[in-house]
């Protein structure tokens, strides 16, 4: 019994992959003339979400230390989730610098 790889691997040739992208670049630009948020906004609404995300994990802390809160699990894992937006944010803005030195570096 021969296996037949044709069942089980599709095959996309590349013109049908670049119709696929351009279809996506057509709906990219179909949603911004639509009045969409554009990638500044977009960026700046994470940074003002975790933002609040540390002031609320601060206050937290504050009201654990002054003996209002009594759940310690509750104020660990705000702390947590505000350092993981921060790490998050800090990787987005690497990976925006990383970008902008290799555009940079190209020579047209």
């Amino acid at each position: 019994m021969a296996f037949d790889i044709s069942r089980s691997v599709p095959v996309h040739s590349p013109i049908s992959q670049i119709d696929g992208m351009n279809e996506q670049a057509h709906r990219t630009k179909d949603r911004l003339s639509q009045g969409g948020p554009s990638f500044a906004e977009t960026l700046q609404g994470y940074l003002k979400e975790v933002a609040e995300m540390e002031r609320l994990a601060e206050q937290q802390v504050v009201s654990l230390a002054q003996g209002e809160a009594t759940n310690v699990h509750q104020v660990m894992l705000a702390v947590e989730e505000a350092n993981l937006a921060l790490d998050l944010l800090i990787q987005i803005r690497n990976r925006l610098l990383d970008a902008y030195k290799e555009l940079s570096a190209t020579s047209i």
